[in-house]
């Protein structure tokens, strides 16, 4: 037919209810003119006394700007089972970015966890410089992948509010502690793994001292 359905489900109490549904014109493709047009539904529905806490989506942006336009202070959820499925297919798409905005320096300013030092290219020996030049490169071999999904869901689980499995509370800002260390110490540990001792040590200091000094991380 060439409409998208979009549909606003309410939970109470564990039970999923349909409040409203909209067709929307596929030819609308424009994320500007989605969002116009989903706020505008949501505004009916605020019109109608809806004030949610929490707004699950499937992280499509027009969706969320039109919520965060309409409710402000309502939290974004993203959908676990979306979120497996998206970093499923970009794992198994074995292409290198053509762009990388990832900076060292601007990592450490958030965390001291970050070592700038640290690059997962071997060194040249000539030049001393670490480089992708005649490396051979693979954005995710298939043997990490379940490992890199299950810390991403393992971290999606926990809450402030819920002990984790080793029964403590943590905050917010442990969380996210939580997943950089184990997000790059793993990429350490396999970067040794596959490619020897000849990519450097240097980087990844571990609470417990394994790789260098005993260090306690914090966000900046």
């Amino acid at each position: 037919m060439g409409f998208e359905l979009y549909a606003v489900i309410g939970q109470q109490k564990g039970s999923g209810y349909p409040l409203a549904y909209l067709f929307l014109d596929n030819s609308k493709k424009g994320d500007g003119v989605r969002t116009l047009i989903l706020a505008g539904f949501f505004n009916s529905l605020k019109h109608k006394e809806l004030s949610p806490e929490f707004f699950l989506t499937d992280k499509d942006f027009a969706q969320i700007n039109a919520a965060l336009q309409v409710w402000p202070s309502t939290k974004i959820q993203l959908c676990l089972w979306h979120i497996e499925r998206a970093i499923n297919k970009r794992l198994a798409d074995g292409s290198i970015p053509k762009t990388n905005s990832y900076n060292a320096e601007l990592a450490n300013t958030e965390t001291n966890l970050v070592d700038v030092n640290f690059h997962p290219f071997p060194v040249d020996r000539n030049t001393g410089i670490r480089s992708i030049i005649n490396c051979d490169q693979k954005f995710c071999p298939k043997e990490f992948r379940d490992a890199i999904l299950n810390m991403i869901i393992y971290h999606f689980h926990l809450h402030p509010l819920i002990p984790n499995d080793q029964n403590q509370f943590l905050s917010t800002n442990d969380i996210w502690l939580c997943l950089c260390k184990k997000c790059i110490d793993f990429v350490f540990r396999m970067t040794l793994k596959t490619c020897g001792l000849t990519y450097g040590q240097i980087g990844i200091r571990d609470l417990d001292g394994i790789y260098g000094l005993e260090q306690r991380f914090q966000k900046k």
